[in-house]
């Protein structure tokens, strides 16, 4: 089923279909070049329609140029929104209120850009109304907005599993935050990759509890996370080749866990909140220290390596924790080019290996393993060697 060219005023809102009140499944269908006031392809009101094999293309909103939900709950599969605008808020699609849940959907080269008297948020997508909002396998890339270039999240709960933006904030916009979470958001991200973004990778404020869980921060125009919220926990998290930073936490009380931070420009680290920091590695800064803090925050570090800052290592505040808690400042020795698919894992002599020489009883240092080097070789037996084979 294709609709086409369709046309919705104020009062009717969508432009090729709308639901009040019911939940049809929706597949195999595209919607493509109609224009509405709310949800040009698709308008959802109090509905838990599921949409599945479908293409969301070229439609144009006031909001959610895609798609538009109110109160709704629809489940999206195998979705594609290309191309789609909004002149205000949601290119691709928004969502207030409900609980929507997309799975393998790709939102590409959608626009939320108002022009000069206005302001565009969530070129890709936008949730507010305390939507609780839940995305698994999905990708954004090349979005555009004045702000949130991919999307934006206003309150509500936000549950991302495996969802990749790339390339989002490079054109009109440049500089824009990619995912932009504000206004008491609890947000929960796991296997996340930010890569190649025009602006910061996730920015936050107004409050909110984020909980971010093997997520890559690389390569993004501004800093990798810019945090001002109320607590944030960070575990096995990289930022690394960043503009403007690879962490600035502002006020935030944060936890880093097992993270890996550099060569990222102006400081690894950036805070005015407490932090208690764990078995991480912050290196080669270029312009910056380590960590760079303002006021006199409580920040305390173990088993955890800074090395190779262009504005220090251990030095400010945090000066007498070096030598102590297992803190060490040496030579991570990432493979980088001998490992180019992932340049952040270990060298088999590094320091932050598990067990090393240098790092007895702290276990590994950063977010990566071992890489590359040459293979340990365990002193053996020949009887330990022969009973390999007999038993």
């Amino acid at each position: 089923v294709s609709v086409t060219g369709a046309y919705g005023n104020y009062g009717t809102s969508a432009g090729a279909i709308r639901c009040i009140g019911s939940s049809p499944t929706l597949r195999d269908i595209i919607l493509e070049s109609n224009t509405g006031y709310r949800g040009a392809g698709l308008f959802l009101r109090e509905s838990s329609a599921f949409v599945t094999r479908a293409v969301i293309s070229s439609n144009t909103a006031d909001f959610g140029g895609g798609i538009l939900t109110f109160d709704a709950s629809p489940v999206l599969t195998d979705v594609i929104f290309s191309s789609n605008h909004a002149l205000s808020r949601g290119g691709g699609m928004l969502c207030c209120g409900g609980a929507p849940t997309l799975t393998h959907v790709l939102f590409q080269g959608n626009t939320a850009l108002a022009g000069p008297t206005q302001y565009g948020w969530g070129g890709g997508m936008e949730c507010e109304c305390g939507a609780s909002v839940t995305l698994t396998d999905v990708t954004f890339e090349e979005n555009e907005a004045d702000e949130a270039a991919a999307m934006y999240c206003g309150g509500g709960d936000v549950v991302l599993t495996d969802v990749t933006f790339s390339r989002n904030a490079q054109g009109p916009a440049s500089g824009a935050s990619t995912l932009f979470c504000e206004s008491d958001v609890s947000a929960t991200l796991m296997g996340v990759l930010f890569s190649d973004n025009g602006g910061t990778g996730m920015s936050t404020r107004y409050g909110g509890m984020f909980s971010l869980t093997h997520v890559t921060f690389e390569d993004n125009g501004g800093c990798g996370l810019s945090c001002n919220s109320t607590s944030a926990t960070l575990t096995a998290v990289t930022s690394s080749g960043n503009g403007y930073g690879g962490v600035d936490l502002g006020g935030t009380a944060a936890v880093l866990r097992g993270c890996t931070i550099s060569h990222n420009g102006n400081s690894g680290i950036h805070s005015r909140g407490p932090i208690e920091i764990e078995n991480t590695v912050i290196a080669f800064t270029s312009g910056g220290p380590a960590i760079e803090l303002v006021g006199n925050p409580n920040v305390t570090l173990a088993c955890s390596n800074l090395f190779g800052n262009e504005g220090g290592d251990w030095v400010g505040p945090i000066a007498d924790q070096y030598g102590v808690n297992g803190n060490m400042s040496m030579n991570p020795m990432f493979c980088l080019d001998e490992h180019p698919e992932w340049p952040y894992t270990l060298h088999s002599n590094s320091p932050c290996a598990p067990n090393s020489p240098s790092n007895p009883s702290c276990g590994l240092i950063g977010a990566w393993p071992i890489g590359c080097g040459p293979t340990v070789v365990e002193e053996t037996t020949w009887g330990s060697i022969k009973a390999m084979y007999l038993n």
